[in-house]
Formats: structure tokens, sequence, C-alpha cells
């Protein structure tokens, strides 16, 4: 649903459709929907809830919006309607490619995740008898850490450390999207993209900001900004977003 306030003001409605509520993936869809914009757009979960930037993958994400949930878009400015309108087409149109169907309990009605079913991929159906099984290098994720040189080091000037995050964030970003472009599948590309726009989040860049501004290096900065939004996560209703807190947070890109 869209409402008008006045010639400035745009509002859309809708209800979470998805059944794992709105991870990262779906997030960096709305996210990205509104990019080429300059008005002011926000995200509340139900009317009365606190807006988040729009344009920040880890404030929707932190809004731990489930299926059924109510979400209220609210955009001012000059193109707020053509916003409004970008997200719109976004929930109704493409947001469901960001869902991960749930595992089917028996053989009949299997379900593909999105991507794979318009790919219309050849598959069998089957019953699920373990958890899977995996051939490769096993990685252990325990978050950021820094070597002790880096973790007592004292802060430079000011306005160095604040360029050396910047750079860092940006050749981080840089190079997810580089992998995105060169990625064998679709689906692959829109995972690593996903996680560029959190390298580039801009709620991650105020924290990071502050962590600076407050006496820490760079390299500090970058850790403690992680630490925090991984705490946010952690205390999240959504188990399914609780168990991806790693993939949703700075630290994963």
């Amino acid at each position: 649903m869209t409402t008008r306030a006045d010639t400035l003001d745009e509002r859309y409605e809708f209800v979470c459709a998805l059944h794992n509520g709105v991870h990262a993936r779906p997030a960096s869809m709305l996210a990205e929907s509104v990019g080429a914009f300059g008005c002011e757009i926000t995200i509340a979960k139900g009317r009365d809830g606190a807006p988040a930037n729009l344009r920040s993958v880890l404030s929707i994400v932190g809004l731990d919006v489930h299926a059924g949930d109510l979400c209220v878009v609210v955009a001012r400015g000059a193109d707020a309607g053509r916003a409004i309108a970008a997200v719109r087409e976004c929930v109704e149109m493409r947001l469901a490619e960001g869902e991960e169907p749930p595992a089917p309990s028996q053989v009949q009605g299997t379900r593909l995740p999105v991507g794979l079913g318009r790919l219309e991929a050849r598959h069998v159906g089957g019953r699920k008898v373990c958890g899977g099984v995996g051939i490769g290098a096993a990685v252990l994720v325990k978050g950021l850490s820094l070597p002790a040189e880096l973790r007592d080091a004292k802060a430079g000037p000011l306005e160095e450390e604040l360029l050396a995050a910047r750079d860092a964030a940006a050749w981080v970003r840089g190079d997810l999207e580089k992998r995105a472009g060169l990625a064998r599948d679709r689906m692959e590309s829109e995972l690593l993209r996903a996680h560029a726009q959190i390298a580039g989040d801009p709620a991650l860049w105020q924290e990071i900001e502050g962590q600076v501004r407050g006496g820490r290096t760079a390299a500090q900065s970058v850790v403690a900004a992680a630490e925090r939004f991984v705490g946010r996560l952690r205390t999240a209703a959504s188990a399914y977003i609780r168990a991806r807190r790693s993939s949703c947070a700075p630290g994963a890109s």
C-alpha cells in the first residue's frame, strides 16, 4: 500500500512474506533498490517502530523482521515517489529471490531456491537423512581479531586514521564487487554483492568513524564496530539471523 502525505513525503507498507524474515540478502536487495535516489528513506517494523536507514543493510537486518511483520517505508524529498516505486518493485517482483525455502519434510512438494527454479535445474526429490556431506577445507569462524602489535598500537593523527579506514573499506568493497562480476552464477554474484554492500554500509561507517574519533586506530575501530553489530544480531529474536550473524557482520567482509 502506498500513501502520500504531501508532494515530498511518500509511504509504502508491506507485510514480510519471507519464511526466514529479512536477513542479509533481502536486506541488501532493498538497500540497493534505493541507491540511486537522493531522498531520505527509512524502514520500520510496524507503524510505531523505530525507523532505520533503508540504505543500511546492517540497520535493516537489525530490525529483526519476521515473516508476517508489517514493514513501513517512508521517503522524504524531491524524488521520494520514484524511490518508493523502486522499493515496491523490489518487494513485489524480486525480494523472494533472496529467500531460502525451508527444507522439505517429504519427497512430494520439494522446493528449489528461487534462483535454481528460474534456471529450471533438473533435480530429484528425496528425504534428508543427514545434515550434508562436504569435501574441502574447513574454516572455523571466530570473528575479527588483531595481532598484539595492532591491538596495542596508539592512534595516529585523526585524519590519517579516518583515511586508512575509508581506504580499507573501499578496497574490500571493490574486491567483493570484482569477485561478484566473475561469479559462476547469479546466486553467487548476489551473495557477494550483498557482502560488498555491508562493507560500504553507512551505519557501519558511522560506527567506525565514532570509534576513530574516540581515540582508536583504524584497525581497532573496525574490530570494535564489528563486535558492536555482532552483539546486536546475537540478541535477535530470529534464530535464523542469530545463526548467521557472522555472515551479516562487518567482519565477514
